[in-house]
């Protein structure tokens, strides 16, 4: 990758994440523990120019082409800018975006399907943040930020029409008729398959700035 023009590491910005599946572990050299055991770890691309990008997810292409909806293109990034966006920004919101591969792979693999349904055909699951990506930068890869939905609860959960209580039980909004939840096939028994400790915090803020009670 870094044979190609315009691609760069900054020295010392690793990413590290334990959830992080199939990649290298090392000792973080900023980790505040006294006894600090290897953790997993990715580099911090940074690219010079859309020309560089390009080349870079040409190289990428065949890791996610077996998924189509984890596909990364120039068009999937740009069309986040205009102008006045900070190149700093730009820069940050394409290793975001870059990243959302494996992240989608990370809730496959943790949910093996619909995280309600159980559907497991992947060109019916969509990965979802729980707290969107633009809001809070350090959850944007956090896998347990996300919830594996199938298309009608997908648009239905970022719309804030429905969430989800700490037990998993599906909340349902009051804006949401009766032919609206017949139509759509929700009702009050559907609940997420399971819920980890780490996914509280991020539902309690869905249900506190989202969910349209």
């Amino acid at each position: 990758m870094l044979k190609i023009d315009g691609v760069h590491v900054d020295t010392g910005k690793e990413y590290y994440n334990s959830n992080m599946k199939e990649f290298n572990t090392k000792i973080n050299p900023n980790s505040s523990s006294k006894n600090p055991t290897p953790t997993k770890f990715g580099l911090d691309f940074g690219f010079a120019n859309t020309n560089a990008l390009q080349k870079f997810l040409e190289h990428l292409a065949p890791i996610v082409q077996a998924d189509p909806m984890a596909k990364v293109s120039p068009e999937d990034v740009d069309d986040s800018f205009d102008e006045s966006t900070p190149p700093t920004e730009k820069d940050a919101i394409i290793k975001a975006r870059i990243g959302q591969g494996a992240y989608r792979k990370a809730l496959l693999d943790y949910w093996n399907g619909c995280a309600v349904t159980g559907c497991t055909r992947k060109v019916f699951l969509i990965s979802s943040h729980i707290i969107p990506w633009s809001k809070d930068k350090e959850a944007r890869l956090d896998p347990f930020n996300g919830l594996l939905l199938t298309p009608t609860l997908d648009r239905a959960f970022d719309n804030g029409l429905i969430s989800f209580k700490d037990d998993g039980l599906i909340l349902l909004s009051s804006a949401l008729s009766k032919t609206d939840l017949e139509l759509l096939h929700l009702d009050a028994t559907l609940r997420l398959r399971k819920v980890d400790v780490k996914h509280l915090p991020y539902l309690a803020w869905h249900r506190a700035n989202l969910f349209k009670s």
